[in-house]
């Protein structure tokens, strides 16, 4: 079976509860991101902080890999 190409974006935006969200046993989302190249360039509250789903602000992560 071939394997699913793709181009990971240059940017990614996500509400900052989801970096902190477990991945595996091992490591969280936020771990994955920056073994990929990516760091957290922006953060910023967003004022839906009663859900639990949108908790942690909101956050832009860059590939800054080359």
């Amino acid at each position: 079976m071939d394997e699913w190409k793709h181009t990971w974006p240059q940017y990614l935006v996500m509400f900052g509860v989801l970096p902190k969200s477990k991945f595996n046993e091992d490591s969280d989302v936020a771990t994955i991101l920056q073994k990929l190249g990516y760091s957290r360039v922006w953060r910023t509250w967003n004022g839906f902080e009663e859900d639990e789903k949108r908790k942690g602000g909101v956050e832009v992560w860059k590939w800054t890999s080359t």
